[in-house]
């Protein structure tokens, strides 16, 4: 697969939620805002709000396969501007096991 870094990496983790059953192939394949153009954060973001992926699965996800610690919202509560997230590099947040997650309760 060509493209850059980031696509493939979008590609490779939505292959293996589809391949857990975390999000529903049919609903991935074809879908215009699962777009290579856009950041795996968005994609995920939609994928949630439109019904298609559970947010607890797709926690439960990230700590198994990714040796992410789950968090309680209530204690791990950070807020960092968009801007700021973007500036840090891909590497740097698996390295250091962040993952940009954001939801809004309206």
């Amino acid at each position: 697969m060509q493209g850059n870094p980031e696509q493939k990496r979008v590609f490779l983790v939505l292959r293996r939620m589809v391949d857990e059953g975390i999000v529903p192939v049919e609903k991935v394949r074809n879908n215009p805002k699962v777009n290579p153009k856009r950041t795996f954060t968005e994609v995920l973001e939609d994928l949630i709000k439109d019904g298609i992926a559970d947010e607890n699965k797709v926690k439960d996800f990230f700590v198994k396969f990714f040796g992410y610690r789950p968090f309680d919202r209530e204690v791990h509560r950070v807020n960092i501007d968009k801007s700021v997230l973007e500036k840090i590099s891909p590497n740097f947040m698996s390295k250091n096991k962040i993952v940009p997650f954001s939801y809004e309760n309206n």
